[in-house]
C-alpha cells in the first residue's frame, strides 16, 4: 500500500484510525469527513507535515 495517494474514509463510522497510515509515504489526501464518534488521533498533524490534506 505504499503507493496509496487517496483514502476516503467519510461516513465509516470508524472509531478509531490506525497510526500505521503513516507508514504510507506518498499519502496525498485523507478524508475523515462525516465520522461523528471519530476522536481525530494526535498524530494527524503528522501526515500534514508530510504534505498530506487531512479533511476532518
Amino acid at each position: 500500500m505504499t503507493n496509496l495517494l487517496e483514502l476516503d474514509l467519510r461516513s465509516n463510522h470508524r472509531l478509531e484510525i490506525p497510526e500505521s497510515l503513516l507508514e504510507i509515504k506518498g499519502l496525498e489526501r485523507l478524508d475523515l469527513r462525516w465520522n461523528h464518534e471519530l476522536n481525530p488521533p494526535g498524530w494527524l498533524h503528522k501526515l500534514e507535515a508530510n504534505g498530506c490534506i487531512v479533511y476532518l
